[in-house]
């Protein structure tokens, strides 16, 4: 697994239709410390880790957690079950500490 601030990463990944490695994309967590972003990142952790050892790209935001798997698949989806699983994931309520926390 990856842990970026940068988007170009996610990108590439995405772009190759690799499966692997899962990234965790930090994504407008402003006006916090590293510790505090640590300590997000954690707190989110649980709820994301089936995703990140299954194969997907998470990305923790100010105000939202997004799971997309692995492969990202273009144009045609597969006509099989399978194909369910590789839809964009509903946005989830991220664990955040209180701004002057930490």
């Amino acid at each position: 697994m990856l842990i970026s601030a940068d988007t170009d990463f996610d990108t590439l990944l995405a772009s190759s239709g690799a499966s692997e490695p899962s990234v965790l994309l930090v994504r407008r967590i402003s006006g916090r410390r590293a510790a505090q972003i640590i300590a997000i990142l954690v707190a989110n952790l649980a709820a994301v880790a089936d995703d990140l050892a299954g194969g997907a790209i998470v990305v923790v935001g100010e105000d939202s957690l997004r799971v997309r798997p692995l492969p990202i698949l273009r144009g045609k989806r597969p006509p099989t079950p399978d194909c369910i699983g590789h839809e964009s994931q509903p946005v989830r309520s991220p664990s955040f500490l209180p701004s002057g926390g930490g």
